[in-house]
């Protein structure tokens, strides 16, 4: 038995190379080593690695109801707020409409409160109209044409008509009711008047002025027959009783032959109010004067008759005279 050189294991003596390492023994050039398959070596074992388990933190359970509860706060918070934003604004516009009604008409100025129309109010009752106008022009009586012009400064109503200006003192001055007062001469006067319905101010007062007319008429034509008639009576002539057959045109009489007629076209000549219609009922002879009668009318079918004497006092009344009818009240 031989032992390697190389690596010292025994060997054949007839061995030529070591089975082990294949060292050459008799010096022959080592033949090539055959590729050793590589392996890779194993991993070693690493046990698995656990964390140490840490304790688990729990929040505190909240009860159900209690985030139910923070929730239904929120909420009625929230419709809190917009029903209070609700009730401000309400507010905030009844206040804006109740200043707005103020200023139209608590705080309106005296200016907007006298145009319309007025009546003044007497002890023994009610008295003329007048007509304040927007734009400064006032009517002092209705129905007569009165024109006119006024202001106000501060308390005083100054009128101007033809040039010449009245100052009066503004006691009251609502939508209603107007108190006027006016010193003259050391004399102190004050006046009321009252806010009506214009267009019934106007027909009443356009009905008193046409009524007023007629009575006027009526007693002038009556006076003349009465002077005319007494003149003649006194010269020692005689005359007869005057009836108009029926109701006749007062331009009618201008050309009549009985004197005392013609006489009556000549007192109301020029007055175009008064040529309308009369009808005539006089006798000079008569004792009793309550038998003679005259009525007077702008219009031939009748409407507001004047008659003397005992005239109508009222437009009603005159409505219910009867043209060639004797009214007595």
């Amino acid at each position: 038995m031989k032992f390697c050189s190389q690596c010292g294991s025994q060997q054949d003596d007839n061995a030529v190379f070591c089975n082990e390492c294949g060292n050459s023994f008799s010096g022959a050039p080592i033949p090539p080593q055959p590729t050793q398959p590589q392996f890779n070596q194993p991993q070693q074992f690493q046990p698995p690695q656990f964390s140490q388990p840490q304790p688990q933190q729990f929040q505190q359970p909240q009860p159900q109801f209690a985030q139910a509860g923070v929730q239904g706060t929120a909420a009625a918070q929230k419709g809190s707020k917009k029903k209070l934003i609700i009730i401000i604004s309400a507010i905030a516009a009844v206040v804006a409409v109740t200043l707005l009604v103020l200023f139209l008409f608590v705080f309106k100025s005296r200016d907007d409160y006298i145009v319309g129309t007025w009546q003044e109010v007497k002890e023994n009752g009610n008295g003329g109209y007048s007509r304040f106008y927007k734009d400064g022009t006032v009517d002092l009586t209705i129905g007569k044409d009165i024109k006119a012009t006024y202001k106000i400064d501060g308390d005083t109503l100054i009128i101007t008509r033809e040039s010449i200006s009245q100052s009066y003192d503004i006691v009251e001055l609502t939508n209603d009711k107007m108190t006027l007062k006016q010193t003259y001469n050391g004399t102190t006067v004050t006046v009321n008047f009252t806010k009506v319905d214009g267009e019934k101010a106007e027909k009443e007062a356009t009905d008193k002025a046409d009524l007023k007319t007629a009575n006027s008429n009526a007693k002038l034509i009556f006076t003349t027959l009465f002077n005319k008639s007494s003149d003649r009576i006194a010269d020692g002539e005689s005359v007869s009783a005057v009836r108009t057959n029926g109701v006749v045109s007062v331009e009618s009489l201008k050309d009549s032959s009985n004197q005392l007629l013609k006489a009556v076209y000549e007192a109301l000549e020029g007055n175009e109010t008064a040529y309308g219609y009369v009808y005539i009922n006089f006798d000079p002879n008569n004792d009793n004067s309550n038998g003679n009668y005259v009525q007077w009318s702008g219009s031939e079918s009748g409407g507001l008759i004047g008659q003397y004497p005992t005239p109508a006092k009222t437009a009603e009344e005159s409505q219910k005279i009867t043209f060639g009818e004797r009214y007595a009240d």
